[in-house]
């Protein structure tokens, strides 16, 4: 999972860092980088 694209509106945001399952939620989770323009205040990521 690393080196992934985050996308949003098909433009790549950023890159994932690590990511793994997360065994108590059952479900993938994954950390990232995202470039400050896209961090706005109010800014809503999934």
């Amino acid at each position: 999972m690393v080196d992934e694209a985050i996308w949003r509106d098909s433009k790549v945001l950023g890159f994932v860092t690590s990511g793994g399952y997360a065994p108590f939620i059952e479900k993938f989770v994954a950390l990232g980088f995202i470039s400050t323009q896209m961090g706005a205040n109010g800014a809503v990521f999934v």
